[in-house]
């Protein structure tokens, strides 16, 4: 893997060292090295794309959701291979969509939670064939650093109408 790794990724793995660090996470630091991971982008590497497919688990995918001007294109490696779909949602509704999401996550007043753009989100980054292919999957990963970051992916929701029936069961 590292013969088909670029000298920026490999830069960016030696910061990411040096954080983890400096957050009290270096060598001999005792933590559940399965529940984190330092995600760089695939440059499109045919080696470092084959590389990674097979170091992730039989359920386990890395997604991309790649919002450009006009149009969200969602990139998915498991270790299957690279599958990838476009929805017509353009960054600015993309964006306006995690904004709305991420302003509306109160736990104090889960009613103020916008049902709405959080399934409208969904439906944007998640088209049928693709979802139908990730439902199989139990871990879905996401790059930190995305417009995404800020939001759990829980909260992109699948079905509206069941949505609304968890908050009410949480409200009650």
């Amino acid at each position: 893997i590292l013969e088909a790794t670029d000298t920026s990724q490999l830069l960016g793995l030696v910061v990411a060292r040096m954080a983890m660090e400096d957050a009290g996470l270096g060598d001999g630091a005792s933590w559940d090295k399965r529940r984190a991971s330092v995600i760089l982008g695939v440059t499109g590497t045919q080696e470092l794309v084959i590389s990674l497919g097979a170091r992730l688990g039989p359920r386990e995918a890395m997604v991309w959701p790649l919002m450009l001007a006009d149009r969200t294109v969602t990139v998915v490696l498991d270790r299957r291979g690279l599958r990838w779909a476009e929805t017509p949602m353009p960054r600015h509704v993309g964006l306006a969509r995690v904004a709305r999401v991420a302003e509306s996550l109160d736990p104090r007043n889960l009613q103020a939670f916008d049902v709405q753009a959080a399934y409208a989100l969904f439906a944007g980054l998640f088209p049928d064939a693709l979802w139908r292919h990730l439902a199989r999957h139990r871990t879905l990963r996401f790059p930190a650093g995305s417009a995404l970051a800020q939001l759990p992916p829980g909260v992109l929701l699948t079905r509206p109408a069941h949505a609304q029936r968890v908050l009410e069961k949480l409200h009650s």
